[in-house]
């Protein structure tokens, strides 16, 4: 992809608090008109990243570009970003078309010209009934499309969104998750999304960056980050995770068998790029919703076990089973979906499949 492709290129950057490390040698791309999340945990340098985006902050090292333009003699106020902050950041003395009209007065854009384009965002966020209250009037879903507008009206070609819907209710979270994803859609801008809801991010976001301890682990779709984490750190941060370690006992066409504590497992290694040696280490991650179980053995199967359940948790839709297989706990969801589920209890004995194609190779050592 040339470079008028690319909203934002980062290469090596690096940034020290002290002896602190808050980014190291991260680098990525991101391409225009892009729905782009960081997804990690608190302390993992999302935040720092964004704000070297942003120019509200420096690196230490390593080269930013925007737009194809080298960043960094760029001040904050003439890069072409916005950012959107959990806190809002509304100005309270000003009503809701005032606080949208903030940043184009301030550009000295003509009055006319800067009502015709506050009274189009207000319409495209759906705000156009708020002009005239104060934020202490309006809730908190209703803030939160007031600091979109205020940012989106100046016509950035990024949008910078910090965790833009923590502070809201679940049920208006995923609300303003759709919302914001048909909204981007529609104007084409560039999004880069911070957040450490996983949920959120899988939802929204066309690439997510998965974040741990200042640099990146992953960068993928959200399908293959789920379907095909390379770490244990990205498939236990994106969702509930059967992790399985073992020794390689034999490998052939595609297929290799690794001694684990629940006894010998198969599974297809043929889509990683792990090398695998017989004797060697290796990690298996297997989702809950892959792992079946049932009352009677199953026949003609490779990589079936008896375990007891000891947990069951009920949730609607699906119910989650957690059984011991020997020394292992695992984790299974099965969907309620009438006959063909066999709804089992507490002490009950039950026998899991490990498909061998479920199993994911992670390339941890």
């Amino acid at each position: 992809m040339d470079l008028a492709s690319w909203a934002i290129e980062a290469e090596g950057l690096e940034r020290r608090y002290g002896t602190v490390e808050a980014l190291r040698q991260v680098s990525f791309s991101i391409r225009k008109g892009e729905f782009f999340s960081l997804l990690g945990p608190s302390g993992c340098g999302k935040t720092t990243l964004l704000r070297l985006i942003a120019g509200l902050d420096l690196p230490d090292a390593g080269r930013l570009r925007i737009d194809g333009k080298d960043a960094g003699g760029i001040p904050a106020h003439k890069r072409p970003v916005n950012t959107v902050f959990q806190s809002y950041a509304l100005f309270p003395h000003l009503n809701i078309r005032q606080n949208i009209a903030f940043g184009l007065k301030m550009k000295g854009v003509p009055s006319a010209e800067t009502r015709s384009r506050v009274d189009r965002i207000m319409e495209v966020v759906a705000i156009e009934d708020l002009g005239d209250r104060y934020p202490a009037q309006i809730s908190g879903g209703q803030k939160q499309r007031v600091a979109l507008a205020r940012a989106i009206v100046n016509e950035p070609q990024v949008l910078l969104l910090d965790e833009p819907l923590g502070a809201l209710d679940l049920k208006l979270r995923r609300q303003l998750q759709d919302e914001l994803q048909g909204l981007q859609r529609r104007l084409g801008i560039t999004f880069i999304h911070v957040t450490h809801d996983q949920e959120e991010a899988l939802v929204m976001s066309d690439r997510i960056a998965v974040m741990n301890a200042g640099r990146i682990e992953q960068l993928d779709t959200g399908r293959q980050l789920y379907d095909q984490p390379r770490t244990r750190f990205v498939a236990q941060f994106l969702g509930t995770c059967n992790l399985i370690s073992g020794r390689v006992q034999g490998i052939g066409n595609g297929v290799a068998t690794v001694g684990t504590e629940l006894g010998a497992l198969t599974f297809i290694h043929l889509h990683n790029s792990k090398t695998l040696s017989i004797g060697g280490t290796v990690h298996l991650a297997l989702r809950p919703e892959k792992l079946h179980i049932s009352r009677e053995k199953p026949s003609g199967c490779g990589n079936v076990f008896s375990g007891v359940i000891q947990q069951v948790i009920y949730g609607g839709a699906s119910t989650q089973y957690q059984l011991d297989v020997g020394a292992i706990r695992l984790h299974a969801t099965l969907m309620n979906n009438g006959a063909a589920h066999q709804f089992l209890h507490e002490g009950d004995r039950a026998y899991c499949i490990l498909a061998e194609e479920s199993l994911v190779l992670l390339e941890d050592e």
